[in-house]
């Protein structure tokens, strides 16, 4: 069983969209990433104990590897550390491992605060710091039996040390042109986009779609991972597509749906990507997940954003905070409400000028992201990535936000009061005695 299993969606992903109530309990969200760390646990064991791939990879003596960091699926770099081989980090947000000062105060979380803008209030501030200082503590644990098991010889090494020695790290979440502005360091490149490209010629049929729907075309997609919908959702979105004087093209992969009208085009896989560079396409409704934000971002495509899970409350807060996107809360979507909200973005041009600007901001870069990650990447076999680190990987929590220095100054600080105190109720005194002394 995988992430694309639609009982597994159901059970862990979508619970919360049929009952909202489960956004608030700590008991779901813990249950939640416990499941889904167990599916990632059982895949890479599968991996460690696959003898022909183990031979394979010794014989090629690699220069490099790449890891994906995240969360549940942190115990991938037992896999480079077995080999002795350095690695590079590809990432939606977790370059704190590597010492970026991401300070809680401006910078908000893909957790408890996604959908928080940089310019929090003092509630949101203490909330994002929570996420910060349990980031260490929430990866998938390595033991040293573990890794004894898994990279016989090699020396122990937690999750957060293996993956704060990466010799380079590509994050894929962030780029400037829709995303807040982040602290870096030499050894973080921000190369959010890294599935983008130019559009290709579509199909025939597809072609014909487009050209017939000159008024404009709604891309309708929640991506290739999800496979299971609630039945709700699905009957308001096409409750909408049905009375929107609009041409649209969904992904869908749900039970077949009657009366389907001819302005809408029902596929259960397309390209999207092509879609979207396609001059007619008008509108991208999307579940706001990272590499379809930034395919639209690309072409220039502005989005009617439904998030669902994961990283996708964060990414859709991001782009309506940048004016090139409104949001909609899939667990009380009514169809009313959608066509209303394709109607202002397909009618208000004030949402495609933000995002003609925004792409445009985007393609202005001194390569793609995919040949400024490439440049990076040789650089690292050549050189090594070790004169880009900074030691603040290495430092604990309270040294690294400087508590240690606070307290220490604070309590300075208390005994100079004290001193001052003292020495302020001894000077009357000095006064009395010596103004005694003068008149005897």
């Amino acid at each position: 069983m995988f992430l694309d299993d639609p009982e597994l969606q159901k059970d862990i992903f979508m619970a919360a969209v049929e009952n909202p109530k489960l956004r608030t309990s700590l008991f779901h969200m813990a249950s939640t990433i416990q499941k889904a760390s167990r599916i990632f646990e059982s895949h890479l064991e599968e991996m460690f104990v696959d003898k022909e791939l183990d031979r394979k990879v010794r014989e090629l003596k690699f220069d490099l590897m790449i890891v994906y960091g995240y969360w549940f699926f942190a115990k991938a770099y037992l896999f480079p550390h077995r080999y002795a081989v350095p690695y590079v980090s590809i990432v939606l947000d977790m370059q704190q491992l590597a010492g970026v000062p991401m300070l809680p105060s401006f910078v908000p979380s893909l957790a408890i605060t996604a959908k928080c803008s940089d310019n929090m209030s003092l509630s949101q501030r203490m909330l994002n710091i929570v996420p910060y200082v349990l980031l260490k503590h929430s990866l998938q644990p390595i033991t040293p039996e573990l890794s004894q098991k898994h990279a016989p010889g090699r020396p122990y090494m937690s999750t957060p040390e293996l993956m704060a020695e990466s010799e380079l790290w590509i994050v894929d979440g962030g780029q400037p042109a829709i995303d807040h502005v982040k602290p870096s360091l030499p050894n973080v490149k921000y190369l959010g986009g890294l599935m983008t490209r130019p559009a290709k010629p579509l199909p025939k049929d597809l072609e014909t779609f487009l050209k017939r729907h000159d008024h404009g075309v709604v891309l309708v997609s929640f991506g290739s991972l999800v496979k299971y919908m609630p039945d709700r959702v699905v009957q308001e979105l096409f409750e909408a597509f049905k009375n929107v004087p609009y041409g649209v093209i969904w992904k869908y992969n749900g039970q077949p749906l009657k009366n389907v009208p001819g302005h809408v085009k029902i596929m259960s896989w397309m390209p999207q990507n092509d879609i979207l560079g396609h001059p007619n396409t008008k509108l991208f409704i999307t579940h706001a997940g990272n590499n379809g934000q930034m395919e639209a971002l690309y072409h220039g495509v502005p989005m009617i954003s439904i998030p669902l899970f994961g990283d996708q409350d964060y990414n859709a807060a991001r782009a309506e905070q940048k004016g090139i996107a409104i949001t909609m809360d899939a667990a009380f979507l009514k169809s009313e409400d959608l066509i209303s909200a394709i109607n202002i973005m397909m009618q208000n041009e004030t949402y495609a000028k933000n995002m003609r600007r925004a792409s445009a901001i985007f393609r202005d870069q001194p390569g793609t992201p995919v040949e400024l990650a490439g440049f990076w990447i040789d650089h690292v076999i050549k050189y090594g990535g070790s004169y880009m680190k900074s030691h603040a990987r290495l430092l604990p929590w309270y040294q690294f936000y400087m508590l240690d220095v606070m307290l220490g100054l604070g309590t300075m600080g208390c005994s100079w009061d004290n001193a001052i105190c003292n020495t302020a109720t001894e000077i009357p005194r000095f006064l009395v005695l010596n103004s005694s002394h003068g008149k005897e």
